[in-house]
């Protein structure tokens, strides 16, 4: 397990990278648990949905990158740096990965069974950033949800339609 970084960063740093790495896990399992059966279902619409929630998980993606350290600890903010890249570089797969599924579905994909590395790797990344500031069990829950998500999928095998069409 790698070594917090909780020496080489101030508190109030401290506390927003972890509320900001908390707040990330919690938006990317609220996303998919609405976004993956969205992909299936059509509704919400899945490309709009998925637009919106990625804009605000990449903003805060982008917090974790400028969460600053004290003097003398620059190696310790560059292994934040580089956690914080990979959050972002898996946000970026996931996201290819989702829009994807959906174009080359038509507006409603089948199955995202796809996504399943990247969500991974995202949850994984996540957590390990929690870890460096002190803190991992958010991203834990957040993976555990999106993979349940995933899994039940296979029972939501037609797009909604409106009663009124």
């Amino acid at each position: 397990m790698t070594e917090p970084v909780t020496k080489a960063v101030e508190a109030d740093e401290l506390r927003l990278a972890l509320l900001a790495s908390a707040k990330l896990a919690g938006l990317v399992e609220g996303t998919l648990s609405i976004g993956l059966p969205a992909l299936v279902t059509g509704a919400p619409k899945p490309g709009t949905f998925l637009e919106e929630r990625f804009r605000v998980m990449d903003a805060f993606a982008v917090v974790l990158h400028y969460v600053s350290g004290r003097p003398g600890g620059v190696r310790d903010v560059l292994r934040l740096r580089e956690q914080s890249d990979r959050v972002s570089a898996a946000l970026g797969h996931l996201r290819s990965q989702l829009f994807a599924s959906l174009a080359l579905a038509g507006g409603v994909a089948k199955l995202p069974e796809a996504a399943r590395p990247s969500i991974i790797e995202l949850c994984d990344a996540i957590a390990e950033f929690g870890r460096l500031v002190g803190d991992g069990g958010v991203a834990a829950r957040a993976k555990a949800t999106a993979l349940k998500t995933l899994d039940s999928l296979g029972t939501l095998t037609t797009p909604l339609t409106s009663a009124a069409g």
